[in-house]
């Protein structure tokens, strides 16, 4: 169509969502619901290797050792025997370890119903 003056008209004029983004929004529309007092706070994490080196130490050779022996088998490595030995007991004292400090058994609550979110 055409209008009076010569320019189309082709009803309202639709708005440019084009250049709006997900975070166009005033600062003034938070919600408030986050800085309430009494909110969730989380607790604090506690250390990243843990407070054990004798368990820090079983998992690195548990994990390493496997590592180690694909490695030099990839680069061609002759692993001389008394390594090739000692790697094999870290392994295996690694896995000692972890197995040791398994728990031996589960506490027994009759009034458990599992998960509980």
């Amino acid at each position: 169509m055409t209008g009076t003056n010569g320019d189309d008209e082709l009803g309202p004029e639709e708005p440019d969502f084009a250049h709006a983004g997900p975070r166009d929004w005033d600062a003034g529309d938070e919600p408030a619901g986050d800085d309430e007092e009494g909110g969730f706070v989380p607790p604090d994490p506690g250390p990243v290797l843990g407070g054990d080196p004798l368990l820090t130490m079983a998992w690195a050779g548990v994990i390493a050792v496997p590592l180690v022996l694909v490695a030099s088998t990839v680069l061609n490595y002759a692993v001389p025997t008394w390594l090739f030995v000692a790697i094999c007991a870290v392994f295996v004292a690694g896995v000692g370890v972890l197995v040791s400090r398994l728990p031996s058994h589960r506490p027994t609550d009759d009034d458990d119903n599992g998960a509980v979110v």
